[in-house]
C-alpha cells in the first residue's frame, strides 16, 4: 500500500489564511496516497497510524473503511476523487464522539531549512438534505505539522465547520511550511475538533507531500511558450532552453537539466547544472526540465529538490499524403456533394488547384465543397508544426449537365389521340404509361411523366398536366315556327352546325325551312362533334289566303319527315275544320267551301310514340 501521510484539507473559514498551496515549483511527489483501487474493502492502514477502528463496511462513530465508493442511504453515493484510475479507493471516516487525534504519522530523510508542500482532497459525507438536525454535524479537523523531535508545533490549521453540500463535491487543501535548522522529520497529525453524532463523516484521498520552490519556466531561443513543434524534414533541431525562476522561496539557485521521451522517465542530462542548455541533434520529440533546488547536495536528495515545468519538443515526421475518399461524380441538378479525404490524427489538409505550388484555396479541413468541377489537390498538413506531406492527393468533381426541361399544361380533344413530346433528342425514355419513346399518343386527360436519362446516366423528369375539352351534352332541340333552338347543359364554348361544314357560335338558327336535319355540336377549339338529328316542323303563325298566291295555304313545312301523322285544324269553340293526313295537309281557309272569318284557330298534330302536338295560329283576310 502507498504511504499515507496528510490529511489537512479544509474549507472557507476564519482560519483559511493558515492554509496555503505552494505558487511555485513542485518537486516530484515524495510520496503520494490514493488508497489504490479494486471492489474489496481495505486493507487496513498500518499500525500507529489511527486509533479508530477499521471496518470491512459503513463505519460507525470511531471506525473508517476503505472502499471504492460510499453506498450506503444518508450519505452522498460519490466515487474517489483520483482521475482516470477504476474503481478507486478512498479512506471513509466517521468521526468519533469524542475530540481528539485520528491520524498520525511520521515523515523523515527531509532536508533542512527547506520548503514542503501536503496536500489533499477532502469531501463531506452527508448531503446538506439529510435529515440530522440543523443539516447534520459539520466536519471540523485540525491539521498539524509537529518537530519529530520534541513534537512542538511548526504549523497548524482548523478547517472550521465543513457543512455538507447539495452534491458530492470534493475540495483540495494545502499547507506549506519550511523546515527548521537541522530538522528533518516531521509529524503529520489530524485531530477531531467536532462532536460524533448525526454527521461529522468525511472521505479523504490522494494526499500528496513534496518540496516546493521557486516557479521556474522555461523558455528556448526559438520561442516563449512550453512546446515548439518542428517538422523532421527540416533536420536535426538546436536549440538554447533557459531556466528562469521567480526567487519566491529560493535565494540561490542549483540547476541539473534532464531530458526524457515519455514524460515520465527522466535521465539527468550529464555537466548541465547552468541556468542554459543547448540542446542539440534533436531528432525525436522530447521533453526537457531542470531539478532546482538551494545549493548542490539538495539536488542529489529527491526530497530536497523542485522541478521546473516542462519545455517540449515535438518532432513531426512528414505525414503521408492523404487517403482519397473518391472522385464525386454529380448530375447537374443533384445537390452539390463535398469532396472528402482522410489523414491521421493531429494532422490536417490544405486544397489546392495545382498539383504543386500555388496559394491554397481552403485550409484545415479534410472536406472541401467544390462548387466547379475539376479536379483539385489535398495536402496533408501536421497540426502542431505544419509539416506538410510531398505529394497531394488529387480528387476530381465531374458534373454531368441534364436537359433543362419544363413541366407542360395541354388541352386537347380526347376524341383522337394527342401527341404528348419529351422535347430532347437521342435519351432513353421511360413514361409514366411504361412506353420508351421520345413520344407517345394519349386518349386520356390525367397527369404523365418522363424520365429522360442521359448516355451518362443522369436523369431528369419532366410532368405533364393534361385536360380534355369537355363534350357537348345535347339537353333538346326545339323548333320553335322558323327558328331551331338547341340547348345543352353548358352553352360556353361551344360553336354549332346544321350540314357540319358552316359552325356559328350562336345555338339559335333561323328561317330554317322544315325537314329533317343534323345537327352538329363541337367545341370551339375544333373537337370532333357530336351529332343528333332533329325534324324540324316549320308551324306558321299565320297565314293570308287572299288569293295573291302569297301564303295562301296553311302548310306544316317538315311533317312529312314522318311516315305516319294527322293534322286537325279546330276553331276557337272547338269545331273541327279541317283534318287530312300530314303528308297531304294542305288547307285554304274553307270550311264546306266556304271563307272563314279572319280569327285564331287551333292545331293538333299527332305523330305515333309522341306527344300531340297543339298550338295556334292566325287566319288573316
Amino acid at each position: 500500500m502507498k504511504k499515507l501521510t496528510l490529511l489537512f484539507l479544509v474549507l472557507f473559514n476564519y482560519s483559511f489564511s493558515q492554509f496555503s498551496m505552494c505558487e511555485g515549483s513542485k518537486g516530484d511527489p515524495i510520496f503520494l496516497e490514493d488508497f489504490g483501487s479494486g471492489t474489496t474493502y481495505g486493507p487496513q492502514l498500518p499500525a500507529g497510524i489511527t486509533n479508530y477502528s477499521y471496518v470491512p463496511g459503513r463505519p460507525s462513530d470511531g471506525s473508517y473503511t476503505i472502499y471504492h465508493q460510499n453506498e450506503w442511504y444518508g450519505w452522498h453515493n460519490n466515487e474517489d476523487h483520483t482521475p482516470n484510475d477504476t474503481n478507486g479507493k478512498h479512506l471513509i471516516v466517521n468521526a468519533s464522539h469524542t475530540a481528539g487525534e485520528f491520524y498520525k504519522r511520521t515523515v523523515a530523510g527531509l532536508c533542512e531549512n527547506t520548503t514542503y508542500e501536503f496536500s489533499a482532497w477532502l469531501i463531506n459525507l452527508l448531503p446538506s438534505n439529510t435529515g440530522c438536525a440543523n443539516g447534520g454535524i459539520p466536519i471540523n479537523i485540525k491539521f498539524q505539522i509537529l518537530n519529530a523531535i520534541d513534537n512542538s508545533v511548526i504549523v497548524s490549521a482548523d478547517t472550521g465547520e465543513l457543512r455538507g453540500t447539495n452534491s458530492p463535491e470534493w475540495l483540495r487543501r494545502s499547507l506549506t511550511f519550511t523546515t527548521p535548522p537541522g530538522q528533518t522529520n516531521v509529524i503529520l497529525q489530524m485531530i477531531n475538533n467536532g462532536a460524533g453524532g448525526c454527521g461529522n463523516d468525511l472521505g479523504i484521498d490522494d494526499i500528496m507531500f513534496r518540496s516546493c520552490g521557486d516557479l521556474t519556466r522555461i523558455a528556448s531561443n526559438l520561442n516563449q511558450e512550453e512546446s515548439i513543434a518542428l517538422c523532421e524534414i527540416d533536420g536535426p533541431a538546436t536549440m538554447t532552453l533557459t531556466a528562469a525562476p521567480d526567487f519566491s522561496v529560493y535565494n540561490t539557485h542549483a540547476f541539473q537539466w534532464q531530458e526524457s521521451t515519455d514524460n515520465s522517465n527522466w535521465q539527468n542530462i550529464v555537466g548541465e547544472t547552468s541556468d542554459t542548455y543547448t540542446a542539440t541533434n534533436i531528432t525525436a520529440t522530447t521533453y526537457f526540465r531542470t531539478k532546482i533546488a538551494e545549493d548542490n547536495v539538495n539536488l542529489q536528495n529527491p526530497l530536497c529538490y523542485t522541478v521546473s515545468n516542462v519545455y517540449t519538443v515535438i518532432i513531426e515526421p512528414t505525414p503521408n499524403a492523404p487517403s482519397s475518399s473518391g472522385n464525386v461524380d454529380l448530375c447537374s441538378n443533384e445537390p452539390l456533394q463535398p469532396l472528402s479525404v482522410s489523414v491521421l490524427p493531429l494532422q490536417t489538409v490544405d486544397w489546392y488547384t495545382t498539383a504543386t505550388g500555388g496559394t491554397a484555396i481552403q485550409e484545415n479541413n479534410p472536406i472541401f465543397l467544390a462548387t466547379t468541377p475539376g479536379t483539385y489537390y489535398a495536402e496533408a498538413k501536421t497540426i502542431a508544426a505544419g509539416c506538410t506531406s510531398l505529394t497531394r492527393t488529387a480528387v476530381t468533381l465531374t458534373i454531368t449537365p441534364v436537359p433543362v426541361i419544363g413541366d407542360e399544361t395541354h388541352l386537347f380533344c380526347n376524341d383522337t389521340p394527342y401527341l404528348l413530346s419529351a422535347g430532347v433528342e437521342n435519351m432513353q425514355y421511360l413514361w409514366s404509361t411504361g412506353e420508351t419513346t421520345e413520344n407517345i399518343y394519349i386518349e386520356n386527360d390525367g397527369d404523365y411523366a418522363v424520365t429522360i436519362t442521359t448516355p451518362e446516366g443522369c436523369s431528369v423528369t419532366k410532368n405533364f398536366n393534361t385536360t380534355a375539352y369537355p363534350k357537348p351534352v345535347i339537353t333538346k332541340i326545339i323548333s320553335k315556327n322558323n327558328n331551331v333552338i338547341i340547348s345543352l347543359e353548358e352553352l360556353e364554348g361551344f360553336e354549332f352546325s346544321l350540314d357540319g361544314i358552316t359552325y356559328q357560335s350562336d345555338n339559335v338558327f333561323t328561317f330554317i325551312q322544315g325537314g329533317s336535319y343534323t345537327v352538329y355540336v363541337r367545341h370551339i377549339e375544333g373537337c370532333f362533334p357530336i351529332t343528333q338529328e332533329f325534324i324540324h316542323l316549320e308551324i306558321p303563325l299565320f297565314f293570308t289566303p287572299n288569293g295573291d298566291g302569297i301564303n295562301d295555304y296553311l302548310v306544316f313545312n317538315g311533317i312529312e319527315a314522318y311516315t305516319y301523322s294527322t293534322i286537325s285544324v279546330y276553331n276557337r269553340f272547338g269545331k273541327l275544320i279541317a283534318t287530312d293526313n300530314g303528308n297531304n295537309f294542305s288547307w285554304d281557309g274553307r270550311f264546306n267551301g266556304q271563307p272563314l272569318p279572319s280569327s285564331d284557330y287551333w292545331y293538333t298534330i299527332s305523330i305515333p310514340n309522341k306527344s300531340p302536338i297543339i298550338g295556334h295560329f292566325t287566319l288573316k283576310r
